[in-house]
């Protein structure tokens, strides 16, 4: 401001401290705006503040969307500094003003399109990822192996999501990385394809976002998502801080079936007493540390797992469901299903260890429809039929083959009963 006015030498550092001392209206207002800014903290838009409305009027929404004026600036301030700038009213309005107002929009998408392309990098060469595969088994998969949102610094993981706005910006770049390497060589070239898909997933993985994007999914489909949806509705009703000394003493993933479990599984020396939760490969899911005390850190970390077995299967772009929590059409309980799984996903691994190493599965055919496909699924079916026959022979498991002889036995009594018919039809007669 001294120097828009022509002064120098001692009286411009005179009008610097009289404005220091004393600003000026517009100084004083502008240092607001851009405190608001830098901390998204500016008051929202009419479409923001319509839905504050809504959700001042319906206090339940506030379990959905706790948080609104922050998740919403942080999201505009990503999009000024991607190739959507353009699109916004305001990096417009900043180029138009020109000066200092133009040079720093001008940065800030310049910082933006850096972390960007330094993300886009180690995701091409396997050192970061975005959100990880969409579809939920080939998602199970890739967990084994990686952490979503993370840079591999040594031999573990480090995940970036939490550090807003730059996690925002190397997650989209990573997202988008991933997704063009999935695409036909045909649909590379529809980059905005690739954009919107990338950009919408790393939005709905935001914590501040999550229960908005979950509220849609169920709406979209209730049966298979509403359990889930109330279960963690239920999980809400223990503070995050009880939740966290909880994952520090208890880091094990527990297998939550119902609302008691799900509140259990987030209070200290309840969530031991719950099974824990095993990967396709029967391996006990332990959740990583942080950096600095775990009780506070937003950083989590993951040691590097090097596992030829999942990379070939993620290659090859098999997806294998986990086991059934049924055998013979008999619910399992969370403790037989442990043990269920923990058998097929351990004998699965070492047989498809010993069958990727034969020189026949070598030189088969790729792809999801190939023969090398094939094999594994094979084996699949095969090491999980072999897990059916040992659980259900083990005496401490004997329930188990009661409820199911008694299934077997009541369908077979069904096949045998005579059919019903109606008045003059003609009673056909029944098989055996």
């Amino acid at each position: 401001q001294a120097a828009s006015e022509g002064l120098d030498g001692d009286a411009m550092a005179s009008r610097m401290d009289e404005i220091l001392r004393n600003p000026p209206e517009d100084i004083r207002l502008a240092a607001i705006d851009a405190g608001r800014y830098q901390t998204f903290t500016k008051p929202l838009g009419e479409g923001g503040q319509a839905y504050q409305s809504v959700v001042n009027a319906v206090p339940i929404l506030r379990l959905i969307t706790p948080f609104i004026r922050t998740p919403v600036n942080i999201m505009k301030f990503v999009g000024e500094g991607t190739v959507l700038a353009p699109l916004s009213k305001n990096v417009r309005a900043e180029f138009a003003a020109g000066g200092a107002r133009r040079q720093m929009m001008m940065a800030k998408i310049a910082m933006g399109s850096m972390a960007s392309a330094f993300a886009a990098d180690l995701a091409a060469r396997g050192l970061a990822t975005g959100n990880g595969p969409s579809n939920p088994d080939t998602r199970k998969i890739w967990l084994t192996t990686h952490q979503p949102n993370s840079i591999k610094v040594g031999d573990e993981w480090v995940a970036y999501g939490r550090l807003e706005p730059l996690g925002a910006f190397m997650g989209i770049a990573a997202d988008i990385q991933m997704i063009m390497g999935d695409l036909d060589e045909p649909d590379r070239q529809n980059l905005a394809t690739a954009l919107v898909v990338a950009i919408s997933k790393n939005v709905t993985s935001k914590t501040f976002l999550r229960g908005l994007s979950e509220a849609a999914q169920v709406m979209g489909d209730p049966d298979r998502r509403g359990e889930r949806f109330i279960q963690q509705f239920a999980g809400t009703a223990v503070p995050s801080i009880v939740a966290q000394i909880a994952r520090v003493q208890d880091p094990v993933l527990r297998d939550v079936r119902d609302i008691y479990d799900k509140w259990c599984s987030r209070v200290p020396g309840c969530s031991e007493t719950l099974p824990p939760r095993r990967n396709i490969w029967g391996e006990i899911i332990v959740l990583g540390g942080g950096i600095g005390p775990d009780i506070m850190s937003p950083i989590y970390t993951k040691k590097v797992k090097v596992d030829p077995v999942s990379d070939e299967i993620l290659r090859l772009g098999v997806r294998q469901q986990m086991p059934s929590r049924q055998i013979g059409g008999v619910e399992l309980t969370p403790q037989e299903y442990e043990e269920y799984s923990r058998l097929a996903g351990q004998s699965a691994l070492k047989e498809l260890t010993k069958l990727m190493k034969r020189s026949d599965y070598k030189t088969a055919s790729d792809g999801p429809d190939g023969l090398k496909a094939l094999a594994i699924k094979k084996v699949f079916a095969a090491t999980r039929a072999e897990a059916r026959g040992k659980i259900l022979g083990n005496r401490e498991f004997r329930d188990l083959r009661g409820r199911v002889e008694d299934r077997d036995t009541e369908r077979r009594t069904k096949l045998r009963a005579p059919a019903l018919s109606a008045p003059g039809s003609i009673q056909l007669p029944t098989s055996p």
